[in-house]
């Protein structure tokens, strides 16, 4: 398996398809490593908009629940556009350094591979950011910021099953 770092071979290469790819075995891989956040970002919106109902904030949830959807696709953008197509060389001190080797290559293998099921799709790589954002949200009202986070990962794991579903799966 290799590695490929934007800062390090420019723009992204074009795909090389080889001979003999099993499409459906690169599915089912692909799959496997969507079901468990999947299942975890589900679960999360259920207990959080179970929390508000209970709570009988069910109406300000469910506005979280909007505002959540409408801010997904901005979001995407950004992260899309300045972090998995973003540039970090691995100059500078150990920040930059620390930059250039967890979020370099996070993209890069999927335009080099697009059939691969390893790359397909985000599996666990966004657990690290909702460890560091949803303890944050709690400093809001249950019924607040905790939907709202829990919604845009949904939309997270909505869009990326969208994106399976583009590579993987002929629609007639």
């Amino acid at each position: 398996m290799y590695t490929l770092l934007k800062s390090e071979i420019g723009s992204f290469p074009e795909p090389q398809f080889p001979t003999g790819i099993d499409l459906d075995a690169e599915d089912l891989k692909a799959r496997r490593r969507l079901y468990p956040v999947t299942i975890v970002y589900s679960v999360g919106l259920l207990v959080a908009l179970g929390a508000a109902v209970l709570g009988g904030h069910a109406l300000v949830a469910a506005g979280f629940v909007v505002l959540g959807v409408l801010t997904w696709s901005p979001l995407e953008w950004f992260s899309h556009r300045y972090i998995l197509h973003g540039v970090f060389p691995k100059r500078g001190g150990p920040f930059a350094r620390a930059l250039h080797y967890l979020l370099d290559a996070t993209h890069a293998d999927h335009h080099a591979r697009p059939w691969d099921g390893m790359y397909i799709n985000g599996h666990v790589d966004t657990l690290w950011v909702a460890m560091v954002l949803v303890p944050l949200t709690f400093l809001a009202p249950s019924y607040t910021a905790p939907v709202w986070a829990a919604t845009v990962f949904l939309c997270y794991m909505l869009e990326e099953w969208t994106h399976h579903a583009m590579h993987f799966w002929n629609f007639k």
